[in-house]
């Protein structure tokens, strides 16, 4: 769902504070996701982020034909995501 969320965590034996927003785009079914991480405490400046990360999530990305060549279903083709084995540049498969 869009919008944001706080909270804070204890890891490795330090407090730390996370910021989420999620954003829908103007691609139907793409959200973007922010991510952000400081050390959480009093003393700590709000906008003090060490980290932050982007991505997107949906169902939007296919191809043409609606299937991304057997990523759908969890198989992927022999030879992995190309397709079929490798081959060296210039030598006949």
């Amino acid at each position: 769902a869009t919008g944001k969320s706080d909270g804070e965590v204890e890891f490795a034996g330090s407090g730390w504070h996370w910021h989420q927003e999620v954003s829908s785009m103007d691609i139907p079914g793409l959200k973007r996701i922010v991510i952000q991480v400081r050390h959480a405490g009093d003393n700590v400046p709000k906008d003090r982020w060490l980290a932050t990360v982007v991505g997107f999530r949906g169902d939007a990305i296919r191809t043409p034909l609606g299937v991304l060549n057997g990523y759908d279903n969890g198989a992927l083709p022999a030879g992995g995501a190309g397709g079929g084995p490798p081959t060296t540049p210039g030598k006949p498969k």
